[in-house]
């Protein structure tokens, strides 16, 4: 497993709002290069926060991971296209 791939994509998608739309637009291009197990893959582009705290993930990046693909993730600058 690769948890510190996966919390790295999270902080840096946390931090970087063209790279947070990457995965969520081209998930291959985006993840391309980490080393990630399917279901640690799978589980970042669903934002599934259950599985990537099963995986090993810690509960504040799992959520974080989570709100990504909520409607509500959009920073306040941020429109709606």
């Amino acid at each position: 497993m690769s948890i510190a791939a996966v919390s790295d994509i999270i902080i840096r998608a946390e931090q970087d709002l063209t790279f947070r739309r990457e995965i969520s637009r081209s998930p291959d291009t985006a993840l391309h290069g980490y080393d990630l197990t399917v279901a640690e893959r799978e589980a970042l582009i669903a934002g599934d926060e259950t599985k990537l705290q099963q995986l090993g993930v810690a509960p504040d990046l799992s959520r974080m991971a989570a709100e990504f693909n909520s409607e509500e993730s959009h920073l306040p600058w941020e429109t709606s296209s």
